[in-house]
């Protein structure tokens, strides 16, 4: 599975501020820092796409909440044991406790013009790469 790239840098930077890992390294650029990992893991599925293609499942985080039935299928059809699995549920994590959605908007929200110009620093020379995964950089 991948999500938008901007959501996810944000996800990351947004969790990075109040742990204690922010404070001691607050000299890095963590805009930098979470959009490379980004990059790292986006790479890696495109690998993982090439090397296992039929034999595993691939969806994205958009279409896991826009049609969450389809992806138990294509997950239970992978591993039937998996029979009971449900992703439209009530999901409780710290703050967080609702039904499934698509958060991207709201995350990417949060970003400012001058987020997105550092992070699109690092997301420019993967434009091919982000695109790939049917997202295009916001300018």
């Amino acid at each position: 599975m991948v999500r938008n790239p901007y959501a996810v840098v944000e996800g990351l930077l947004r969790k990075s501020v109040h742990s204690s890992w922010y404070r001691e390294t607050a000299t890095c650029d963590l805009f930098k820092t979470a959009a490379s990992h980004v990059i790292n893991c986006l790479s890696f599925q495109r690998i993982n796409i090439e090397t296992w293609g039929e034999r595993g499942v691939f969806f994205t985080y958009e279409q896991m909440c826009e049609n969450p039935a389809q992806v138990e299928l294509q997950i239970r059809q992978l591993v039937p044991k998996l029979e009971d699995l449900r992703l439209r549920q009530r999901i409780r994590v710290r703050e967080y406790n609702e039904d499934l959605r698509n958060m991207n908007e709201q995350q990417i929200g949060r970003l400012t013009t001058d987020d997105l110009r550092r992070i699109n620093e690092v997301f420019r020379p993967h434009r091919d790469l982000i695109e790939s995964f049917g997202y295009s950089l916001r300018e």
